[in-house]
């Protein structure tokens, strides 16, 4: 298994595995082993995730944004039409 620049990260300097040296033949050896590749993988699976949540995040933004100035611009040509309407539209006069 190769390591990802996020393991390098994780793991303290002067370690190859990331931790206490560990004989192969210790009866914990194993299951530290086993331990450590399952929270290595839960850390990637928590990095991916939050990789795509940020990506969402942004897809979502730009498409706010696209709605706002899609809105500003409709706005705005409405406030155009309302202007001219009411240019062209006589007042009436007040019977005073």
């Amino acid at each position: 298994m190769r390591t990802t620049a996020v393991e390098k990260a994780l793991q303290p300097p002067g370690s190859a595995a990331g931790g206490a040296p560990v004989s192969k033949d210790h009866p914990l050896s194993n299951g530290v082993r086993q331990a450590k590749a399952l929270n290595e993988e839960r850390v990637l699976m928590m990095a991916a995730i939050a990789q795509e949540v940020a990506e969402q995040s942004d897809r979502y933004s730009t498409e706010l944004q696209m709605e706002l100035k899609r809105l500003e611009t409709e706005n705005a040509g409405l406030r155009e039409l309302l202007e001219i309407r009411m240019k062209e539209q006589p007042r009436p006069q007040s019977s005073s």
